[in-house]
């Protein structure tokens, strides 16, 4: 059986212990949260800086440059730049940045350390989806901790995979 310790007074001149030292946390806490929403906010969540960074589209004759278009995507605090043959994803995509809507980015993973992820996702395979399978569902981080991983015939398994993308930016 467990015992409940209540905490003893600290003498005079000691840093006060136990609930009453939680507020004065609880307020730093809160303080460092609004500073970070503020500074979130302030920098567009963090995209404007990847994209200002100089992260460029995949150009003509680049096998992760899409026929139809190159769209980039945000998810989970990463950005990538997603090549895209087929019109109409292009235009559900376009769609879903102009209402703010989250879909999923279906498409098979090609691992290559020349990209800033160390994979892209392969121009001819990308569709888009409101709703996918839960085995598949994955994000950006997870993708580039280990390309091999989620590459066709990979221990992954599976041959195209899920990403919650946020829309940020359409090129023709």
């Amino acid at each position: 059986m467990s015992s409940l310790r209540v905490p003893s007074p600290a003498p005079s001149g000691a840093p006060a212990r136990g609930p009453r030292a939680r507020p004065a946390r609880r307020a730093g806490g809160l303080a460092l949260l609004a500073a970070a929403l503020v500074t979130a906010f302030a920098t567009g969540c963090g995209s404007s800086t990847s994209i200002a960074g100089g992260y460029d589209p995949p150009p003509p004759g680049d096998p992760a440059h899409g026929a139809s278009a190159q769209v980039l995507i945000g998810n989970q605090g990463l950005v990538i730049w997603v090549g895209i043959d087929s019109a109409d994803t292009v235009e559900q995509l376009r769609a879903d940045q102009r209402t703010g809507k989250v879909e999923w980015l279906i498409a098979e993973v090609v691992p290559d350390e020349a990209y800033p992820l160390g994979f892209y996702f392969a121009p001819g395979e990308v569709t888009a989806a409101e709703i996918t399978a839960e085995g598949i569902q994955t994000t950006l981080p997870q993708i580039e901790a280990d390309p091999s991983y989620y590459r066709v015939g990979g221990p992954g398994v599976f041959a195209k995979w899920a990403v919650l993308a946020d829309v940020l930016k359409v090129s023709e």
